[in-house]
């Protein structure tokens, strides 16, 4: 009888370390899964934040530059008025002669 008894508990633990080693593989699998995920997440984060502080530095210097031009513009509004020249006397130049034998008039 105790021989029975070694031999089934021999082939149930033969069954189960089969399946117990997918499982615990399964498991390490997942849980490394879960890892390169967090990691994939966090990078994206960090890209996208990039991303965002780039934008916002472009956005940032293109209004430094429209607020400069429009500052200039101002200045030289001011200039003409202050020469006491009406705008009625600024006429447009003439187009060079190089530009003018490609436009299309």
């Amino acid at each position: 009888m105790p021989i029975a008894i070694d031999m089934v508990r021999g082939i149930s633990a033969f069954m189960l370390s089969g399946p117990t080693r997918r499982l615990q593989s399964l498991i390490y699998a997942d849980a490394e899964l879960d890892r390169k995920r967090e990691r994939l997440r966090r990078l994206m984060l960090i890209e996208r934040q990039k991303l965002r502080d780039r934008e916002k530095r472009l956005r940032d210097r293109s209004s430094r530059k429209i607020a400069a031009l429009r500052k200039l513009g101002r200045e030289m509004d001011n200039i003409i008025v202050d020469a006491g020249i009406s705008f009625k006397d600024i006429k447009t130049p003439v187009m060079p002669k190089y530009i003018a034998a490609h436009h299309d008039n």
